[in-house]
This record gives C-alpha cells, structure tokens and sequence, in this order.
C-alpha cells in the first residue's frame, strides 16, 4: 500500500526545486556525490509529505492535476505515508548528521508547522498585518527552501560566509514563491496549476494581495463589507471578493513585494563567487519572477444604482 501511495505522489513530481538548491549549492563545493544524493531527495520527501499532510488539513481535492492522496486512500493512510515520507527522509539525513543537516532540516519542519499552526490561528482574520503574513511567508515556504540551499552549502563544506547566503537566498525566494501562488490563486487556471484556484478566501487564508486591498481607500470598505458577509463556499460574492482585490492596489503592492523579494535574493548571491552554479541559482529567480502573473484586465460592473456610485460600489469582471 506505501509503495502504491508513494508512486501516485511520483507521477507528478512538480518542480523539484527543493533538490534543486541541495545540488546547485552543493556545486559550489567539492562534495562527496552520495552525500549530496540523500539530502537533496531527504529534501523532496520532506516537501512531499508536508503537501500530503497540508491537503488532509485543507480538505484539498487536487494537487499536481491528481487526486490528492487523502482522496484516494483515506486521511488516515494519506497520514502515515506522510510520516513514513518524513522518517525516510532523516533516515538519509541522520548518515550525514555530523555535517550539521538533521539539524538543519529540523528547524525547518518546525518553522513549517509554527506556520501552519499560526495561519490557523488568523484564519478570517481581517486585522492581520503585512508584516504577519510575510512572516508565515518565510516560515511556510521559506524555510524549507532556505534549509535546503544551506544543507548543500554543509554538505559541501562551504565557509560559512556563503552558507549564511545561500540560506538568506532561500529565504528570500521561497517567500517570493508563496506571494506568487497567492496571486495565482486569485487568477490562476485550475488545469495549468495542477489544483483548485480561489480557494484561499474561502479557507479564511487573508492572503497579503487582500491584506493590501483592504486597505485600498477606493475598495478596501467594499471588499470588508463582502468578506464579512459571505456564507460559506458557494456563495457567488466570492467572485466579488476577488475582484475587487484584482481592481485594488494590492495587486500591484503584492507583485511588488514579490518581485522586492526576488530583488534581495539577486543580492545574496553576489557575496558568492562566480561559477557556474551561482549562474544556475539566478537562473531560478528569473524562472520564478517569470511566472508572476499579470494582472488580469478587468471591466467594471457597478453594483449602485447609478454611475455616481461607481467609486464606491464598483467590482470587475476577471
């Protein structure tokens, strides 16, 4: 039963990313090949059973263009192949353990679940500030990008200078990645993402686009207004919701935010020298500021009684 669940997670592998940073930043080094081998799949396994774990708690029908595991097999098995995901992982890091990577890998499974635990906490919260979200950003999808990119730097035996960066480069970017599937949530396509969109709003997720829109002065009041008083996830002023965020300034602010992030990962990398691996993790800021979606053109449809009150009452068509 493992293996048949293990294979179905298998047949989409996403991005790889995560194994990626172990292998690009460990080729900043001279390391032995094997070591670099277990962590960078300890990496992947450790990604894969927090998304296993993450749609038993989201409820999530689809990841990758499947059925989510806990559809298939139940949550309680979709649970233990997440923990067997998660033993195997540090069964391959615990060989390298005196490098300095189960550690590593460690407090970014803990920085994952404060995060998970923290969103929780927030959810429908209207009151959560930028600042607050990014830090659930850092610890969400940050983190484990960031230990990933430090566990090839251990693993390589780097001076300690360019393990600071590499871990900051994958701080940065991570984030950078969850701002940008937050945005592809509001205007992305279910089949091309490979899993549902729009469903954050209806999870009570305040993403930081609709933390900026509700302080939008045009839109920020209506949009409220909307999210307070919506029931439950058929409720058509969903759609209203997202559009006024698209119509807001928290497109562009989160965008921004994005591409600031993306910005400060180009920085860290400058501090390294100059090789051919250094080339290959600015390839990935340019790969990931390439899928910033744009925001979608829009035309209004006014919910007041006249054009006086377009200001006030209007929402886009997306």
């Amino acid at each position: 039963m493992v293996e048949a669940a293990i294979e179905h997670l298998l047949d989409a592998p996403g991005k790889q990313l995560r194994p990626l940073l172990v292998h690009l930043a460990a080729s900043l080094g001279d390391p032995p090949p094997g070591a670099v081998r277990d962590v960078a799949v300890a990496a992947e396994l450790i990604h894969l059973a927090s998304l296993v774990h993450d749609d038993i708690l989201d409820g999530a029908s689809h990841r990758r263009g499947q059925p989510a595991l806990h559809v298939l097999r139940g949550p309680g098995v979709a649970t233990l192949v997440g923990d067997f995901l998660f033993s195997r992982a540090f069964d391959l890091l615990a060989r390298h353990a005196r490098l300095g990577v189960v550690t590593t890998m460690a407090r970014a499974i803990t920085c994952m679940c404060e995060a998970e635990l923290d969103q929780r906490a927030r959810r429908g919260d209207l009151g959560i500030t930028a600042a607050e979200y990014l830090e659930q950003c850092r610890k969400k999808s940050g983190a484990l990008m960031a230990a990933s990119a430090l566990a090839g730097g251990q693993v390589a035996r780097l001076p300690g200078r360019w393990r600071e960066c590499l871990y900051q480069y994958g701080l940065c970017l991570g984030s950078a990645f969850q701002i940008i599937d937050d945005l592809l949530d509001i205007t992305g396509d279910a089949a091309s993402l490979g899993k549902p969109v729009r469903q954050d709003l209806g999870r009570g997720v305040i993403t930081l686009p609709v933390i900026w829109a509700l302080a939008d002065p045009r839109f920020g009041l209506q949009l409220r207004e909307v999210l307070r008083s919506v029931d439950g996830q058929g409720d058509e002023r969903w759609e209203d919701a997202y559009r006024l965020v698209v119509m807001s300034t928290g497109w562009e602010r989160a965008t921004g935010a994005a591409m600031g992030l993306l910005g400060e990962a180009r920085l860290h990398l400058e501090e390294l020298p100059s090789t051919p691996a250094r080339e290959a993790l600015q390839g990935l800021i340019e790969r990931l500021a390439g899928t910033l979606p744009a925001r979608p053109a829009i035309s209004p449809v006014y919910t007041g009684e006249s054009a006086g009150q377009a200001a006030g009452d209007a929402v886009v068509q997306v």
